[in-house]
Formats: C-alpha cells, structure tokens, sequence
C-alpha cells in the first residue's frame, strides 16, 4: 500500500510539471460542492496545486474474475429475444439480505485434537462452519454453526441471510456450492442478532432485492468502526450492488436486441406502477448521447467491469477493500480541501469525512458507484473525471480542462450540447469516458428499479393492450361491469375485473403519454409477497400497497377494516366506497352504492332501494337511515341528518378523510 509515500512523491512532481502528463498513477480531486460527486483520480489539494495535470493511468491490469453469470444473462437475453421489456414482476423480490462469504485460512480453527473448523464474525455474532474432517471440533447445540458435508473448508462460499422480522433480525447460514450433500444447519436453524452494523444497514432493504441477483459481497473494512459510519458505508455498498445489477441486466437486455430496437430502447423512458412514464434521465440517452453502436460496446463493457467489481469484490488483480483513514494520516482525506473519496490505490476506496457529513444516503449511493469505476478501462482508454472540451462552431470556445465532470447537470450536458452549427465537439464520445457520467446512469437507473418508482423498461410508445380474447383477462383490458356487478380499480365506474386465481383488479394505465385504459392487474403477483399492490387492491395497512398509493378504509371504526389501495396524487375515485361498509354499520349485509348521487356511499340494506335512498338526496333532507328500537326490531327506514361537525363523522366510525358536509359524513380526503 503506497498511501503515505507515493502520496507526497506525486504531489511534489505535480507542482514541477505543471499542465504536463503525471506518472502513471491516479489520485483524486477535490470537488467544488457537496451537492456534486467529488472523488476521482486526479491531482491533490496543494498550496500551489497544479490543476490541469490529467494523470496516464497507464496498462490497466487484466481482469481476471469472470463471475459465471450464464444462466441469469441467458434468461435476460430469453426476455429481449420475446420482445419483452425489463419488469419488475418478471423478477420477484427476495425475503432476505443474502451476504456471500469465502473461507479463507485466516478463518480455520484447530480443536485440542488437531481437526479443524472455520470460526466467522458476522456483525458481531461468531458462528462456526464445519465439515466432515472436523468432527470433535462441532459446536455445542446452542451455536449458530453449518454442516458443509465433505467440502474443504478453505475456499468454500457460505450465505449468512438476513431476515427482518417484527423481533429485528433473523441470521441463519447456508452454503451456495449446490454440488454433493446438501449443507446442513448444526445447532438452531436461525438466531435472532442484535442491533449491529450489518442490521442497521439492512433495514427495509430486502424486498428491494431481486431474487435472481447474486448474494452481495461486503469488502473489508478498515477505520469505521463506529456504528454510524460502518452502517452508512455497509448501506451504500448494498444498495449499489443493486443498482449495478439492474444496469448490468439492462445493457445485456440491450445487447441481444437488433440495431432499431436498440436505437429506440437507448431513449426509452419507462413505467411506474400507474403505468405513466418515468422521467427520461432513466435512458442511456440523457447520460450518453443519441444512440451509437461504438459508444453503446463502450458503455456496456464499462457496466460490465463495474458490476463484475461487485459482484467479485476483485478489481482487476486486487481484491476490493474500504477504509476510512483516521484523522493525522498523511492521506489525501487530510490535506488541504480534501474529497468525500478517493480510489487512490487500485482495490482500496477510502472514505473522507465528508462522505459522512456532506452527503444523504442517496449521494452516498452514488459516490459509491463512482468511485470503483476509476481503473476501469472502455475501448482501451480509461474512464477519467476530466475532459478538455470546447464549444462553439470551431469547438474552439470556452475551453475546458480544469473542473472535473460532477454532477448530473454537467453530465448531461456532455450528452446534449450542440453548437450554433450542429457541431457537438465530441462531447458524446467524452460522455462514453467520463467516470460521473456512468455513475449517474447507474444510479438513476438503478435506484428507479430499486425502489419501484420504474416497475418496467423500455417503454415509451408501446401500444395500449389488446381486448385479447376476452376482455377481463390479466394484463388485457377491463370488462364491462354486468347488471349485477360492481366496478372495482380506479379506472371508470363501468369497468371491472373478474377474479382469476386471486383478486384482480382494473388500474388505470397510459401509454404513449397520451392514452389511458383500463388494465386488468393481479393484486398479488407471484412472488411479491402481497406487499406490492396497484389501486383497488384490498389490503390492511400502506405497507401492502406499492409505492405511491395508500391504503384508504382500513381504519373504519378505529382499525381493523378492509381497505383499498388507491394512488395518493388522486385519491380514491368517486365510485368508490372509501369506508369498509360491514364494519362501519357492523352489518355483513350493507352495501356499497357505487352510482350513489354525489359519490359512492356505504349504507345497510334496507336503504339499498333507488326508490328509499334517492328521495333523501334529492330533497335536502340527509342521508337514509334505519332506526330500530331498543332490542333491535320494528326497524324503519327515513331520511336523517348523520352529523353537525366533523367529529360525529368520526365517532360514527367513519376512516379518516371524511367530513360532515350538509348534514351528511362524506369523503372528502381532508
């Protein structure tokens, strides 16, 4: 490790060759806000620094991890070659936080007999892997321990999951190499663990998760081992890991299309779960320029080399490692106005204090994707933080060659200046090598998928479902509602969905930015775990319902109730009865009147009759009620006024969102 010599060698030799190539070897630069990535192989901080020197970096190593991900790839490609787009129902969400973990010799143990086993800390839990060769060396009945069968221990892989539960969290064990006996549990299955850094790290992050991913490889960490600072590292590592993932699937999705559906996918914004489009800074093209087949091999070898560094925890020859230097070091971290990061060793990122007091967790997230695509090569060339670019008509204008490219504004402007004369003075081609330009991508890609805010890409201009051959089917277009039906969804008060196999549900989907029908979607779609449901799903808590919308109804008579995920920007439509009705009048029989005058309306049976109810609307006089006596009989119905103020809406049960309008609870969302 050269962190203290080779630091102060090229800050001297940079101060004597200034505007001329330094060695070959990459150190960061500072950046000029902390709104803005600020890491990057340049020059460092001096008193008289200078600020044009852009490093050689020289012969990249070879990259010798090639991870085996043929079959995921294979299914990728399957998708693609059927015309189908990348969503997120086609990859279910896991349950767990999957950690891969090697064994390595720093691991084994010798029992007082000389058999052997392997001891390993995972977040502060000790827990014991044992083979066939090892058997006095088995832990009591009480340790978390596996049984790997007749594996070497050395260089065997294991799988430590992480389970949220309403007690925190659940760890238990397995082996990933599927070869021989299956690796089995010795001792409990599970055990609940304490709050650590790991756990804290973990939080809500497994349905974000696809299940085909593979399991995340946590580096080293060295220097942060304050709860705050590893858990906010250990955070977004995981999470890059994912968002990496996601590019990586849909470059390889990219790969395998032919030249015009690659060309329109380049600028292809996506779906939410409303099925409007997504902001366009999901395409290649916001980041990269009009589509390319040249700049397309380079961005989709720059993803891969990224995602193999997480996937394999190598980067090139060097295994991947975080450190945090303590304050007094001589490190870039310290002098002068230093960075959030640097990648200043090949293998080694190194996290400043800034990293921690400049940055949200989703900047963080960001620059930690920045910083491992330093020492990646695209095309030959390596990926830098500067470019000289000019503009204008001769590219001769407003040269610059100081500031680094950081930022999504400064990003996307290389994907998108064109001179007076449509000249765009090879601002694309720098975009293909421009280190922030790719980590934005990812980023935004990726965090888009992550968190559910895209379900599906490409898709801008697909066509609207066909009827299929029956309306009412999923993913075609909604039936009619019979005479005796309802509607359900949030789409039109004629439409519904029949229940196939589990409850469906007609949701409200535009395409092409400009038509909008009504689609059938399956409220709980295999895999999901029911917790990511479009409007007019029933449900019982927000947490059941995808991201956006709101369980509405649930709380009828204080808790308790059925109610309806609707989306938050519009609220539940008019034809729906936003209150649970049994629960609100404790009747298995009341009714929801959907074409009710002036909105849907709970009311119990005997006021379900056009002919009883409408009298009570049309005259002024209330609502229709049924008044019984005493032990409940000689019931009549007529019309009555249901509240003076707000608060005899709530003390009638009624969810939140109700007010009393006109004598008469009605929904009102406020």
């Amino acid at each position: 490790m050269m962190r203290a010599g080779s630091f102060v060698f090229w800050s001297a030799l940079a101060a004597l060759t200034a505007c001329t190539p330094a060695p070959a070897d990459p150190r960061p630069d500072p950046d000029a806000g902390a709104d803005t990535p600020d890491v990057g192989p340049e020059v460092p901080p001096d008193p008289e620094p200078a600020d044009c020197v852009e490093p050689e970096v020289g012969t990249v190593d070879e990259d010798v991890s090639e991870p085996d991900d043929s079959a995921l790839v294979r299914r990728v490609h399957e998708l693609a070659r059927a015309g189908q787009s990348i969503a997120t129902s086609a990859f279910p969400r896991e349950t767990a936080v999957r950690v891969a973990i090697d064994i390595d010799e720093d691991a084994i143990r010798t029992a007082a007999d000389g058999s052997t086993y392997a001891e390993l800390d995972i977040d502060g839990t000790t827990v014991h892997v044992v083979n066939a060769g090892s058997p006095t060396a088995r832990p009591t009945s009480s340790d978390l321990a596996l049984h790997i069968g007749s594996r070497e221990l050395v260089g065997a892989s294991i799988v430590a999951s992480f389970t949220e539960t309403t007690r925190g969290f659940e760890l238990s064990l397995s082996s990933m190499d599927a070869s021989g006996a299956p690796a089995r549990p010795v001792g409990p299955p599970s055990r609940t663990q304490p709050p650590g850094c790991l756990t804290t790290a973990f939080q809500g992050l497994a349905p974000q998760i696809p299940r085909d991913m593979p399991p995340i490889r946590l580096p080293a960490l060295t220097g942060c081992e304050d709860l705050t600072r590893c858990s906010q590292i250990r955070a977004a590592w995981a999470r890059a890991h994912i968002e990496t993932f996601w590019a990586y699937l849909m470059v390889e999705w990219l790969e395998t299309r032919s030249f015009a559906d690659r060309e329109f996918a380049w600028g292809a914004q996506g779906r939410d779960v409303h099925g409007e489009l997504t902001e366009r800074n999901v395409a290649p093209e916001w980041w990269y320029g009009e589509y390319d087949t040249g700049r397309f091999e380079r961005v989709h070898e720059g993803v891969e080399d990224v995602w193999r560094v997480f996937r394999t925890l190598k980067h090139g020859r060097q295994t991947v490692r975080l450190y945090c230097p303590p304050a007094g070091e001589t490190n870039v971290c310290n002098v002068g106005s230093p960075p959030s990061a640097h990648h200043f060793d090949r293998g080694e990122l190194n996290f400043c204090a800034r990293f921690f007091t400049d940055h949200d967790a989703d900047s963080r997230i960001r620059l930690m994707i920045h910083e491992p695509l330093h020492w990646i090569f695209v095309g030959g060339a390596a990926l830098l933080d500067r470019h000289t670019h000019g503009h204008g008509s001769d590219c001769l204008t407003a040269i610059e060659h100081v500031d680094a490219i950081y930022g999504p504004e400064e990003a996307h402007e290389l994907a998108s200046y064109v001179a007076p004369n449509g000249n765009e003075c090879l601002h694309r081609d720098m975009a293909s090598r421009a280190v922030d330009v790719y980590a934005q991508m990812i980023h935004h890609f990726g965090r888009a998928v992550r968190t559910r805010e895209m379900v599906r890409w490409p898709s801008n201009g697909d066509p609207p479902p066909a009827p299929c051959d029956a309306a009412g089917e999923e993913g075609c277009i909604c039936a009619q509602v019979p005479s005796t039906g309802a509607p359900d969804g949030d789409y039109l008060p004629t439409q519904f969905c029949p229940d196939h196999d589990g409850e469906m549900t007609c949701v409200t989907t535009t395409f092409s930015a400009s038509t909008t029908v009504g689609v059938c979607t399956r409220c709980q779609p295999a895999g999901d775990g029911g917790n990511n449901r479009p409007a007019g799903c029933e449900c019982e808590s927000d947490e059941q319902c995808a991201t956006g919308l709101s369980c509405y109804g649930a709380d009828t008579q204080g808790g308790g109730g059925l109610g309806h995920c609707y989306r938050d920007d519009r609220g539940p439509p008019d034809f729906a009865c936003v209150a649970d009705c049994r629960r609100l009048f404790n009747d298995p029989q009341a009714v929801c009147i959907h074409d009710y005058p002036g909105g849907a309306r709970c009311f119990e049976l005997a006021c379900d009759d056009p002919g009883v109810f409408a009298p009570c609307y049309e005259n002024g006089t209330g609502v229709c009620r049924t008044a019984c006596d005493s032990e409940g009989n000689d019931c009549e119905t007529g019309c009555g006024s249901e509240c003076v103020n707000d608060t005899d809406c709530d003390e009638r049960g009624y969810p939140a969102g109700y007010s009393c309008v006109g004598a008469v609870c009605t929904f009102t969302g406020t």
